[in-house]
């Protein structure tokens, strides 16, 4: 029997741990690219609220209740295209009405 060199054995990895190995990368590479797309489809989604100009309406002291008396069911105004919330403003913020020169 010939002794081979303690650097050749640990660095020669059998068929099955490369294997192992790679299925792991796999699995790692895969689960950061989910974890970014979903990550950026948080942003994207709470990003793309609409942002109602500032009125008598749309400002930070008017309830929910009165902001889905008119956006429930549509009619005068957009009907909203998600589920009855028990909030609005944190995502629809009333933007200032800008001044035009």
């Amino acid at each position: 029997m010939s002794a081979a060199h303690p650097e050749q054995q640990a660095a020669s990895f059998g068929k099955g741990e490369i294997g192992h190995k790679r299925r792991w990368r796999r699995l790692f590479l895969v689960t950061g690219i989910a974890l970014l797309l979903g990550f950026g489809f948080a942003v994207w989604h709470f990003a793309s609220a609409p942002r109602p100009l500032e009125s008598d309406y749309h400002n930070l002291s008017v309830p929910p209740q009165r902001c889905l008396l008119c956006h429930q069911f549509g009619g005068a105004a957009p009907r909203m295209p998600h589920r009855t919330l028990s909030f609005c403003f944190p995502c629809h913020l009333p933007r200032k009405l800008e001044r035009q020169k």
